[in-house]
């Protein structure tokens, strides 16, 4: 292959990465006593376009989740207002345990289960996030307590070419 075809085919695979229709993810971890009754954002702010949040998965570590009830994860879309895109009861967020939103839409009998605010979010209908909006976490109706973490990842699709969304920041916790 020549160098001008390697130098093709390099930018064609840069481009089909963050070309519309193009999955990323993003991983970040909570420290259970950074989980706050008020919205703590997860992301920036989505740039160019939407992004479509495909699936959520918690993990959490060895000691696992303690305080609050529900455990929420939310987007600020500004057409539909705030969005609960998944909410799981707290105490079933134990030590080493790993959750889907997929799974979740699949089999709402799993243990831990609470429901979802809106028809949409399920697997066939995912939430969108509107440019300039981003995804945050949040507990119901009391402060996490603790050292326990979960690592919450985001599946992700871009909706437009070059569409992004960036992680907040690593190990969130009260600062």
């Amino acid at each position: 292959m020549s160098r001008f075809q390697e130098s093709v085919a390099e930018e064609t695979r840069r481009l089909m990465n963050r070309a519309a229709g193009s999955l990323f993810f993003l991983s970040t971890r909570v420290v259970s006593d950074g989980i706050l009754t008020t919205a703590r954002a997860l992301t920036g702010s989505v740039t160019i376009g939407q992004i479509e949040v495909e699936d959520i998965i918690l993990k959490t570590n060895g000691i696992g989740l303690a305080g609050g009830a529900t455990l929420k994860i939310t987007c600020d879309n500004v057409t539909s207002g705030t969005n609960v895109i998944m909410q799981y009861a707290v105490a079933n967020l134990r030590a080493s345990v790993t959750i889907a939103l997929s799974r979740l839409a699949v089999n709402p009998n799993q243990i831990g289960y609470t429901g979802f605010p809106r028809a949409t979010l399920n697997i066939s209908s995912p939430t969108t996030l509107e440019l300039n909006r981003g995804v945050f976490i949040e507990s119901s109706d009391a402060n996490g307590t603790g050292s326990g973490t979960v690592d919450v990842i985001l599946k992700l699709r871009r909706m437009a070419n070059d569409a992004d969304l960036t992680i907040r920041g690593t190990n969130l916790n009260q600062t």
